[in-house]
């Protein structure tokens, strides 16, 4: 199970985030809105012989049946890059779902032209816009939030691994203090469930200051948020998975003690044991005293990985 994190530098390091107003889609964009749908539609998907995709419901649209219809080729860079039309768009991919945003030659986004194909149903559509977004191009620094589950050989569980989001970091033009630093007041975050693009809001550490090494400093993404701290205050790695076990090992023991206390308490209210005979409700004993502790390790299961946790992974070096 990974997170993710990353050092930074930039320029003002001990400013907090400030909030901006909101910057509405171009005028331009939305009126083209359907047309650069159907554009996608017709060029990424299928073309069928004498008619069109058919229109769902909002500006959302949907191939008819593959089995009918005749594919179109389309003009490919790697994995990461399509070309549609003559247009460009970076394709990030998310479990269940890819985002396709249109780029420029110089690799840098835009937010506002993008779209959210839905890989079971092969429908497009907008994603939904939550904060203030650019409105200029830029360059952003992809970090993916990849939730993993390493399998389980004893029980024949395999493991698997899915990208839940990817966070776009703004990336500062070079200047005379650094060649590479990231804008922590441009953070964006894309989501396989919710289908949209937010805003990040960055909280930084009370221990640092404008004196503070950049260097020194680490951008956490929690499942809570994103949080700048200092290197040396983070918790170590070891510390946070002896937690993460612990507390799944606390919660099955719950779940043991519930289930145990329910079943006494349906056949108490039954006054009958199996026999028809009455029964004598006897003390309810700790489930911890009458079963050997269980493996903290093995007391996680896949329902323990459903979704991102706090848990930093390797440190990307930016």
């Amino acid at each position: 199970m990974e997170g993710a994190s990353c050092s930074c530098s930039g320029q003002q390091i001990g400013r907090r985030v400030t909030q901006s107003r909101l910057v509405l889609l171009p005028a331009s964009n939305r009126v083209n809105v359907r047309t650069r749908l159907q554009a996608v539609q017709n060029a990424k998907a299928v073309r069928v012989s004498g008619s069109r995709p058919r229109r769902c419901r909002g500006n959302r649209l949907r191939a008819t049946d593959p089995a009918d219809v005749e594919a179109e080729s389309v003009s490919t860079s790697g994995t990461t890059q399509i070309e549609l039309q003559g247009r460009k768009f970076r394709v990030l991919q998310l479990e269940g779902c890819e985002y396709l945003i249109h780029t420029d030659s110089a690799g840098r986004l835009t937010l506002q032209d993008c779209f959210v194909h839905d890989l079971e149903t092969d429908i497009y559509a907008e994603p939904t816009f939550s904060g203030r977004l650019p409105d200029v191009p830029m360059r952003y620094a992809e970090v993916p939030w990849v939730v993993q589950f390493l399998g389980d050989s004893v029980y024949n569980k395999a493991p698997w691994k899915r990208v839940e989001r990817i966070y776009l970091v703004a990336i500062r033009e070079p200047d005379d203090i650094a060649e590479f630093s990231l804008n922590l007041d441009d953070v964006f975050i894309l989501d396989r469930e919710s289908r949209d693009i937010k805003r990040g809001k960055v909280i930084w550490n009370e221990n640092i200051t404008a004196d503070t090494d950049p260097t020194t400093l680490t951008l956490r993404i929690r499942k809570d948020g994103l949080y700048m701290d200092r290197f040396e205050d983070m918790p170590d790695i070891e510390d946070l998975v002896s937690e993460a076990e612990l507390a799944a090992w606390e919660a099955q023991q719950r779940k043991a003690r519930d289930k145990s206390a329910a079943s006494v308490a349906s056949l108490v209210g039954s006054g009958k044991d199996e026999g028809g005979g009455d029964i004598a409700q006897q003390p309810l004993a700790d489930a911890d005293e009458e079963r050997e502790p269980q493996d903290p390790i093995d007391a996680m299961s896949d329902e323990d990985h459903d979704g991102p946790e706090d848990t930093p992974a390797v440190d990307l070096g930016f």
